[in-house]
């Protein structure tokens, strides 16, 4: 959380930067601010879907760069976050798990406005998977009664962590709204693997993302 707090703040100043660009031309007397149709930054949500029982959400932002009349390229970075309850044996696993992901790759421009990219890159996954032991009280001092109290606890059992990249490729399309505003859309996947009891388990994590940004 604490990676997309840091990202969230990112895209905010970036944002607020090119709109105060935007008013500081205009407002000086300037010709007023024209920006390119081809480059552009642009915020955006997604939703990661792992399957078995996992799911998340994350956050990033896509940089666009026009090279040529007809050719330019894509950039972008993000943070996830998957929670969910893994299935091995009949038996429910809790599981904590969060990721980033960078990629990059050619975009091509069908018009002065609309554009399709390709793009591939690294996905990175860690965290872990476990299992609660049986309920026991022990005593804890609490602070706002000024007592030790009897509490009930559950340890965490058969742990498993997890760390790796793999792979991430994806598709997207992008379109200008206006002067200064674009939304894109894309589609990602990257496979995983997730440390079981029983050994490494792989899994196919789809990834769909929405964004809306500024022209530059």
């Amino acid at each position: 959380m604490t990676k997309q707090l840091v990202l969230a703040a990112v895209i905010a100043a970036t944002s607020l930067t090119s709109v105060s660009a935007m008013a500081n031309e205009t407002d000086s007397g300037l010709a007023e601010y024209s920006p390119s149709i081809s480059n552009y930054v642009s915020p955006y949500l997604s939703s990661v879907s792992m399957g078995n029982g996992l799911d998340g959400s994350g956050l990033g932002v896509r940089i666009g760069y026009k090279l040529t009349d007809n050719w330019g390229v894509v950039g972008d970075a993000s943070f996830y976050e998957v929670n969910g309850k893994l299935q091995e044996n009949g038996e429910e696993l809790e599981t904590d798990y969060d990721g980033w992901m960078l990629s990059v790759g050619p975009s091509y421009y069908i018009t002065e406005r609309l554009s399709v990219f390709a793009t591939v890159g690294m996905a990175q996954l860690s965290g872990a998977n476990y299992t609660y032991g049986d309920p026991y009280t022990a005593k804890e001092f609490n602070e706002d009664i000024h007592q030790v109290v009897d509490v009930t606890k559950r340890d965490k059992e058969n742990i498993n962590t997890s760390d790796n990249k793999s792979v991430v490729v994806g598709v997207g399309v992008n379109y200008a709204l206006g002067d200064y505003y674009v939304i894109n859309a894309s589609y990602k996947r990257f496979t995983p693997d997730f440390k079981m009891t029983g050994g490494n388990n792989s899994t196919t994590a789809d990834v769909f993302e929405v964004g809306f940004g500024f022209r530059f």
